[in-house]
C-alpha cells in the first residue's frame, strides 16, 4: 500500500497526482511514511496513558470513598459509645443521689 509523502493520504495504484493535496508525486510514493507510524504511534500512547490514568482516578476515588464511610463508620462507632457511656454516668450519678439522699 502507498501513500502520498506530502500528506500521508492512502493511495490507490500508482497515481501521478494525490486525490487529496493534488500534488505530483511521479514515482515518490514510499511505503507508510515514518511521520504517519509516529502518529499512530503517539496516539496509542496517549490512549494507553489516559486510560491508565482513569484507572488510577477511579481507585484513587474508591479509596478516598471506602476511607470516608470507614471514617463514618468510626464516628458512629465513637459518638454511640460516649452516648451509652452518658446514660451509664447518668445512672450512676442517680443511685449516687439516692444513696445520699435517702
Amino acid at each position: 500500500m502507498n501513500f502520498c509523502i506530502f500528506c500521508g493520504n492512502k493511495l490507490m495504484g500508482n497515481e501521478v497526482f494525490c486525490p487529496k493535496c493534488g500534488k505530483r508525486l511521479d514515482n515518490i510514493h514510499i511505503e507508510v511514511p515514518v511521520k504517519k507510524l509516529i502518529q499512530d504511534e503517539l496516539k496509542d500512547i496517549k490512549k494507553s496513558s489516559l486510560n491508565e490514568e482513569k484507572e488510577f482516578v477511579n481507585e484513587k476515588n474508591t479509596l478516598k470513598d471506602k476511607t470516608k464511610n470507614h471514617i463514618v463508620k468510626e464516628i458512629q462507632n465513637i459518638t454511640r459509645d460516649s452516648l451509652i457511656e452518658d446514660k451509664e454516668m447518668s445512672v450512676l450519678t442517680d443511685e449516687r443521689e439516692i444513696v445520699e439522699n435517702p
